[in-house]
């Protein structure tokens, strides 16, 4: 029988690593002390604006549902790319509204290791930090209040764009709950636990 753990089967989790393994968007080594090790290259851009905040990511949608994960907005490098043209993804796809007026300022790279609770082994993460600020306004998605629930929390909808500037300066629409009300769902939903 397949341990269950908190990914779910071992046999799950190591089919979920073997079709990223075919896929190239990681490879799995056997390390000095003979255990597996999974090294993923990923590349992340920390976008700040003007007053010092950044953008991060609060959460992610899979076929699965969604659930809170609270980082700067990255993806995996796939095999043989280089981190410019993975950079050229990322600013294309998950920062698409950005595109146009966010500039790399400098880069880091950053070496660390954890246990994959998603794939129940020892991974090494090559992190390409790509430090970056806005030069100027953008169109961004806003959330519309749909309606209170559990207790004075909102649901939220997309709806239409709003421009916000580099320094993030925005005005609430009629209908829209106030920024407080988007600030404390938003920090209830960066602590929930997963």
């Amino acid at each position: 029988t397949a341990h269950r753990g908190a990914g779910g089967t071992s046999s799950a989790r190591h089919l979920e690593l073997q079709d990223e393994v075919v896929a190239g968007k990681s490879i799995v080594v056997v390390n000095s002390k003979g255990q597996p090790e999974r090294i993923v290259s990923v590349v992340v851009a920390h976008v700040t604006r003007e007053d010092g905040r950044y953008l991060v990511q609060v959460g992610k949608h899979e076929a699965k549902g969604s659930t809170p994960a609270c980082e700067l907005p990255g993806l995996k490098r796939e095999s043989s790319e280089l981190v410019g043209d993975a950079w050229c993804r990322l600013r294309t796809t998950k920062l698409g509204p950005l595109a146009e007026v966010i500039q790399v300022q400098r880069s880091e790279r950053l070496t660390s290791k954890k246990s994959s609770k998603q794939h129940g082994v020892q991974s090494k993460y090559l992190r390409h930090v790509l430090y970056c600020s806005l030069t100027g306004g953008f169109d961004a998605p806003s959330c519309t209040a749909l309606t209170p629930f559990d207790g004075g929390s909102w649901a939220t909808g997309m709806g239409d764009t709003m421009t916000l500037s580099a320094s993030g300066n925005a005005t609430p629409r009629p209908g829209r709950p106030p920024p407080e009300v988007l600030q404390k769902m938003l920090g209830d939903f960066a602590n929930k636990e997963v």
